[in-house]
């Protein structure tokens, strides 16, 4: 009788041992489906973060060019605002003179004007006093 209690409590082990060996190989075969998932999902982050990173330095770039175009864009207004600075004081100039030249022949037209005025006056004088010596 001890006998069949000491088989019977062998077979009731043996099978707690194989349930046991059955549940640690099924959570072996959940922990690797985990590990493999893990470890994809780890190259896929790495892949991620290896595109952002090249994304970060495409943009750096892009700033630093957009910063390069910008300082030589107000490089080169500048510089055609004072050309067109320099433009207009030389036009300024320009007419400056115009109407200098233009002030200065009207003022000779009408010192000739009135030298003529003048004259035409002096010669009426003229005129009337042969006129009235006639006269007498």
């Amino acid at each position: 009788r001890e006998h069949a209690q000491t088989l019977l409590e062998l077979d009731r082990l043996r099978k707690q041992l194989r349930e046991e060996t059955e549940e640690m190989e099924r959570n072996k075969s959940e922990a690797d489906g985990y590990r493999h998932m893990l470890v994809k999902i780890t190259g896929d982050l790495n892949y991620a973060n290896d595109d952002i990173e090249k994304e970060r330095e495409r943009a750096g770039r892009s700033v630093a060019d957009c910063d390069r175009t910008a300082t030589a864009l107000r490089h080169k207004h500048a510089d055609e605002i004072i050309k067109m600075g320099e433009v207009h004081a030389e036009d300024l100039a320009q007419r400056d003179q115009q109407v200098n030249r233009a002030w200065q022949e009207t003022q000779l037209a009408r010192a000739e004007v009135t030298r003529a005025r003048e004259e035409a006056g002096r010669a009426v004088d003229d005129v009337q006093q042969a006129h009235a010596e006639e006269m007498n």
